[in-house]
């Protein structure tokens, strides 16, 4: 019998706007599923990707379908060069992507804690693919992942509390002492992240591939009422990405034959604040695995000491368009005297002017790909 379950979406008002991918005439977007009702942070969060014929019908549900959930499994997703136990782990606001290969995947944050809090992730995303149900394998994820309970492989902190999130960021801020504390328990891991790369032997290297769904035919074939369960995401691995562990839109940009993307490098990761979002970076990639920061495009400049910026400026969630020559930016901001850097005062936008300028590989990966 299938596992039975109610997709929850994540549509909180922090939940920031991910790209809809046109791939093949079918349209993908990131979603989230939370899995049970304590709402734990992060691992009540598992990703979906839900896609729908862009001829269809998109009022209407019957149009759309889901992949099946992927929730985080310690056992098999955690790296080597990562410490261990985790104590919670869960995956945020994905980006859809096309593939090099000519496959859909998703692109996301991740964010993995232990015990004390401490996360690992902020300088790398996770990639999915999309890709067909294992024959005669299960319909649905394994229940224990639905359930949150399998999460790290031991059960995760109770309701209300969020390892190393908001919440333990904004009451630390407060607390006479603590963000010493904080910095000095980190100190030891300060290099980690950095030091360490990513398995290699994780990620699977692009091949050429039919693509997956390629009509509004093909989607109802392949996930209406078919036998073999919902298409499903196929776990890659952890990519070196700055400032991957904190929201960001990635895209393919057809005219510089790039991964572009927005983020919020964490350069302050094991200080003060690991999770600032005071400095706003362009990185790029030509292949999902590996990416570059191209050109840093907005610092502090609200008039506060830099320790006192970690905790309330911010140019974070950013979403962009290509205008032409340009880049066309709207960013959730915290700046000139909002409570903290997660919550903003402002949404500002911005114009990159001549961004193509800014990314050094373009031309060189353009005239090799052509």
């Amino acid at each position: 019998m299938p596992v039975a379950y109610a997709i929850t979406y994540n549509a909180m008002p922090c939940h920031c706007s991910v790209p809809v991918l046109l791939h093949q005439g079918v349209l993908y977007r990131g979603m989230e599923l939370v899995c049970d009702p304590q709402l734990r942070w992060p691992q009540s969060f598992q990703a979906v990707l839900i896609y729908a014929p862009a001829a269809a019908d998109l009022l209407d549900p019957a149009s759309w379908h889901a992949s099946a959930p992927a929730g985080f499994d310690s056992a098999a997703m955690l790296p080597s060069w990562m410490p261990g136990p985790v104590n919670s782990g869960g995956f945020l606001e994905g980006n859809a992507v096309a593939l090099p290969s000519g496959r859909v995947g998703l692109l996301l944050r991740c964010r993995v804690y232990d015990a004390q809090g401490r996360t690992y992730t902020l300088q790398h995303a996770c990639l999915f693919h999309l890709e067909p149900p294992p024959a005669g394998g299960r319909q649905y994820a394994d229940p224990a992942l639905l359930s949150g309970e399998a999460v790290g492989g031991a059960a995760g902190p109770t309701a209300g509390q969020l390892p190393g999130g908001r919440a333990a960021h904004a009451s630390a801020s407060s607390q006479p002492g603590a963000m010493e504390a904080q910095q000095a328990q980190q100190a030891q891991h300060r290099h980690l992240a950095a030091a360490k790369p990513s398995d290699e032997a994780q990620l699977s290297q692009p091949q050429p591939q039919p693509p997956l769904l390629d009509s509004a035919a093909d989607v109802t074939m392949k996930t209406a009422g078919a036998s073999a369960g919902p298409l499903r995401l196929n776990w890659q691995g952890f990519v070196e990405m700055p400032g991957g562990g904190n929201k960001f839109t990635a895209r393919f940009d057809p005219s510089t034959r790039l991964y572009l993307a927005l983020t919020n490098p964490s350069i302050d990761r094991y200080g003060a604040n690991s999770d600032a979002r005071n400095i706003l970076a362009l990185v790029y990639s030509k292949d999902l695995l590996s990416w570059r920061v191209a050109a840093t495009l907005l610092v502090p400049n609200d008039g506060l000491p830099w320790d006192d910026s970690l905790w309330r400026t911010a140019y974070q969630y950013p979403d962009w368009i290509v205008d032409g020559p340009d880049l066309l930016v709207a960013i959730r901001t915290a700046w000139g005297g909002a409570a903290s850097f997660h919550d903003n005062n402002w949404l500002t936008f911005k114009r990159v002017a001549d961004y193509r300028s800014l990314l050094p590989a373009a031309t060189a990966v353009a005239a090799a790909a052509a």
